[in-house]
């Protein structure tokens, strides 16, 4: 029996290492100070780890993380805000920033090549050759748009810049792909008349940027595009809102099909879809759970015909979004978006199980430089323990105070304080008699602080 607890407290002390992954790696964590910090694009690197692209105040912002979500390195270059980040087939990566930056960086965030454009640039995509393609749009008289397609060579150099909708009053294009017949298909919103009213539309070129088909549909008024997949019978999705998360399905040739509304009741968005490897699709966004403008950043994955297989939600119960979301190795997934409580902004990236699982939050940044060394969450006392353990923490200030424990899942098994606390050291004993043995998380929450430990009951 004592082996067996060895055994057990190793096992332990090795998944806090990656050492053993019988189990996928999931977490939640914000990163930034003081100021803006946007996440908008993340890709996953050959180490299991990522690289992440957005924005640090009026800099394009980019990280490098390990599998755990620890950092590895930043790096920042002029352009203002990332909004699109490949890896690509040369194993480099491209960063496109939201005034024509072009970044190709290696994995140690070395610049490989740079380039500058003078358009609202949305996404960028490698088709298989190693030419880039950049959707976006060109302001023509105040706020005004046209669309514009880029194509780029591989080391950067222009090929091709052509302009779309010439008899359209307003539009842009916001997401592309690489079709399965060797075109591009690029959605957005366009307006034909001097009254604003934005109808999604889809457009097929060839790899030379000539149009093949166009397609629009009067009866979609103000349904906002955002990004684009194809289907398994060759069709495309285009996600978008209509103050809802939406799904809009068009055929082989564009003709627009089907629309499906997820969250019907709240405010919601998405804003980037993905296929999955189970020839389903998953998607992230935001929803508003009271339509209070409490935010939370949603996970959705759907089966191939695009029905709800499961929902998640994310985040602080204030302005949170998902912006970009990629399929993981171990079939998870890792969304990247922002924390933003209306003031100041943060990096937040979640990385979850094939389920939409992940674990409570880590590694929280305070909203300002100044360190705050009395805020303090200690580590449970016995641990491993049976059945009773000790959380101690200190409060610099007086505060609504939160103490929860969950489970390895992320599901919360009990509410330890949940009421004003003055400043000083607390201790709260947690007894463990009615849960099994396993991993737990307890996490300590208040107005300007959080932190999440990890500890193991061993019956």
């Amino acid at each position: 029996m004592k082996r067996f607890f060895e055994i057990l407290i190793l096992l332990f002390l090795a998944a806090g290492s990656g050492e053993v992954q019988a189990q996928s790696i999931t977490w939640q964590r914000t990163y930034g100070m003081s100021g803006i910090q946007y996440g908008y694009s993340i890709v996953q690197t050959p180490d299991k780890g990522y690289v992440a692209a957005g924005r640090k105040f009026s800099n394009i912002y980019v990280i490098r993380l390990n599998q755990f979500g620890d950092t590895i390195w930043t790096k920042e270059f002029p352009g203002f805000q990332a909004t699109s980040l490949i890896k690509t087939s040369d194993s480099n990566y491209v960063i496109l920033g939201i005034y024509g930056d072009v970044i190709k960086i290696n994995l140690n965030g070395e610049v490989i090549w740079e380039r500058h454009f003078g358009i609202r640039s949305r996404k960028i995509k490698e088709n298989l050759d190693g030419t880039l393609f950049i959707c976006g749009a060109i302001i023509v008289s105040g706020v005004l748009r046209k669309p514009v397609l880029l194509k780029l060579k591989a080391n950067g150099d222009s090929i091709f810049y052509k302009e779309f909708l010439s008899n359209s009053f307003d539009g842009y294009f916001t997401d592309l792909l690489i079709s399965k017949d060797s075109n591009v298909v690029i959605c957005g919103n366009f307006s034909d008349t001097s009254v604003i009213i934005d109808k999604p539309f889809i457009l097929k070129t060839d790899f030379s940027g000539n149009s093949i088909w166009f397609n629009s549909n009067d009866l979609l008024k103000y349904h906002y595009t955002s990004s684009i997949v194809q289907t398994n019978d060759n069709g495309f999705f285009v996600g978008g809102s209509i103050n809802r998360s939406m799904l809009m399905k068009f055929d082989f040739n564009g003709i627009f099909q089907w629309k499906k509304i997820y969250d019907s009741l709240h405010y919601g968005e998405c804003t980037y879809i993905i296929n999955t490897t189970d020839s389903g699709y998953a998607f992230t966004g935001t929803w508003d759970s009271l339509n209070n403008l409490d935010y939370y950043v949603r996970l959705y994955k759907l089966d191939s015909n695009g029905n709800e297989i499961f929902r998640k939600s994310f985040g602080f119960n204030d302005n949170d979004v998902g912006y970009n979301i990629c399929q993981t190795k171990d079939s998870g997934f890792a969304i990247i978006g922002i924390r933003d409580n209306f003031q100041n902004g943060d990096i937040y990236i979640i990385k979850t199980d094939k389920l939409g699982y992940a674990n409570p939050i880590v590694s929280i940044n305070n909203l300002s430089n100044s360190s705050i060394p009395n805020f303090q969450l200690s580590q449970n006392y016995p641990n491993p323990f049976n059945p009773k353990t000790i959380i101690s923490y200190k409060l610099q200030f007086g505060g609504f105070t939160k103490l929860k424990i969950f489970n390895a899942l992320g599901h919360e098994i009990i509410t330890l304080v949940n009421k004003k606390q003055n400043a000083g050291s607390y201790e709260i004993e947690f007894d463990g008699s009615n849960i099994s043995s396993g991993v737990y998380f307890y996490k300590l929450e208040t107005e300007k602080f959080i932190q999440t430990k990890k500890m193991l009951l061993i019956k």
